[in-house]
């Protein structure tokens, strides 16, 4: 049987690894965050939106390639789109961000770092961008990051 894409794989496996090493919820994807008022930090792997009411969500791209003229595999760059979320009950932007930002560092430290004939180590590629706001819980600031990953394809 032919592969595709290996994204479902790779998602799954960083799911896996990060939930069973981190202290905080690892979502696969956004989910119903209502249901966690007292939850102060969480990731979302495979998001790029933590407002449930939005029913669009960027997860990911990929872009393959052929591995060479005539060859049946092929190279795919993934990077899946995530976001980190630090929620302050003390109404402190700076604490809030503290918390997102360790998340990522915590996120890098335990990406799955085995490679085999299918996918390469995950990396966090990049720290996009921050974004502050305030709920009834206090300050939160959602920090939007990258995990890039190489997979190779064959029939």
């Amino acid at each position: 049987m032919t592969t595709y894409t290996a994204i479902d794989g790779v998602i799954t496996a960083i799911v896996a690894a990060l939930d069973t090493a981190l202290d905080i919820p690892v979502y696969d994807g956004a989910t119903n965050l209502n249901n966690l008022p007292s939850t102060t930090s969480y990731v979302i792997i495979g998001g790029s939106e933590p407002d449930t009411t939005v029913t669009d969500d960027e997860m990911a791209e990929m872009e393959q390639q052929w591995h060479g003229l005539g060859a049946k595999t092929r190279l795919e760059d993934i990077m899946i789109h995530c976001v980190a979320v630090g929620r302050a009950t003390d109404s402190s932007a700076s604490t809030a961000r503290g918390m997102a930002l360790a998340i990522i560092e915590s996120v890098a430290a335990n990406l799955p770092q085995q490679p085999n004939d299918v996918s390469h180590n995950a990396i966090l590629d990049q720290v996009k961008r921050l974004e502050r706001g305030y709920a009834q819980s206090g300050a939160v600031v959602r920090a939007y990051f990258t995990i890039s990953v190489k997979a190779r394809l064959a029939p």
